[in-house]
């Protein structure tokens, strides 16, 4: 006899609206609820990190979450989500932005939380907390109370060392993987890119990635997650623009690579950014318009070998002290199109 699994929920996370993308979204806010619908389900998870900004929201980000939740409700489903730590003005505190907009069938968990699917499985849900503050406490507190003999899944948003793609260089501030033992699996928010964390563990934890792709730091792997009454995960491509960067040597650039770059992108509508490697000479030789014609969103060139010269034309060597590297890091993030406020938390530590 074959048992089929049934879908119980469907999650999304990191969406993070800002004035610049509130059509998108709307369009990802959509593609959940006809997910949703598709494969009847009646549940929604969000995993955290709802807006960008930490300080304050726009007046637009306010009403698009106002008219997310009338969406949800008017579609008859059910959202229970968590705030990330871009939610929080204060990052130990239960207070978050999403938590205005909670009630009845658009729960905001400000603990943490347990639902019940079935005698078998149970999701708790547990929000951002600082990582080396009280965060490791509240695991521990859920994992006292919940039934060992049922497969429990825990949402969350956190870091997790070795939850980065590359060497983290943030061990020691993030949690370690097997405060997570005893959980049948952790999905989890927080970095955009989706990838298991590989552990000695037994625990399935995934950071699930975000909805979509906002800058060519990340890949395009982004979606929803389908949540089974099994305790198994399955991810779903959600419709958004994707972003590419594609490296050229200058001497490359001609007639051909123009043409059929403008191709490429007018038939796949890709954000291209294009990187064009090569001698500083040549570099300035570069008319950018031509780039901007094919529709390239992003030019950058490359030069193989740059001296740092002052104004008497002498080598000069710069003491990076801590606001230096701040204040570099924070343009290397501009020019990269990353959001840099991760990397300067752990740079205040």
């Amino acid at each position: 006899t074959v048992i089929m699994r049934k879908p119980i929920g469907i999650g999304l996370a990191d969406t993070h609206a800002h004035d610049n993308n509130l059509k998108l979204q709307v369009s990802i806010g959509k593609q959940a609820v006809e997910l949703a619908k598709k494969l009847d389900v009646d549940k929604l998870f969000h995993l955290g990190d709802w807006v960008v900004e930490r300080k304050a929201q726009s007046l637009g980000v306010l009403e698009h979450l106002e008219e997310m939740k009338g969406y949800v409700l008017a579609n008859d489903l059910k959202l229970i989500g968590i705030s990330g730590n871009h939610d929080k003005t204060n990052q130990e505190s239960i207070f978050a932005y999403p938590n205005l907009y909670g009630g009845t069938g658009f729960d905001i968990v400000e603990d943490f939380h347990e639902e019940i699917i079935s005698e078998d499985l149970s999701v708790w849900f547990l929000p951002y907390f600082p990582e080396m503050g009280t965060y490791p406490a509240k695991v521990e507190e859920i994992k006292r109370l919940m039934d060992k003999d049922k497969r429990n899944i825990l949402i969350t948003h956190i870091g997790v060392n070795g939850g980065l793609a590359h060497e983290s260089a943030t061990i020691n501030k993030e949690v370690s993987a097997g405060l997570f033992e005893g959980f049948y699996s952790v999905q989890i928010g927080h970095y955009h890119n989706r990838s298991l964390v590989e552990h000695d563990g037994t625990a399935i934890i995934w950071y699930v990635g975000s909805t979509h792709t906002a800058n060519y730091g990340e890949d395009n792997e982004k979606g929803f997650t389908i949540f089974y009454d099994d305790g198994s995960v399955e991810f779903h491509n959600a419709d958004f623009p994707k972003f590419e960067t594609i490296s050229v040597d200058v001497e490359e650039i001609d007639g051909k690579w123009l043409s059929e770059t403008k191709k490429y992108i007018k038939e796949t509508g890709i954000n291209v950014r294009v990187i064009v490697t090569g001698d500083e000479s040549e570099l300035k030789k570069i008319k950018k318009q031509k780039f901007s014609d094919i529709g390239v969103k992003k030019l950058k060139l490359n030069a193989e070998s740059v001296a740092i010269r002052d104004e008497d034309d002498k080598v000069v060597f710069v003491s990076l002290d801590k606001k230096t590297v701040k204040k570099l890091y924070k343009k290397f993030s501009v020019n990269q199109e990353l959001d840099p406020s991760l990397g300067l938390e752990y740079l205040d530590m």
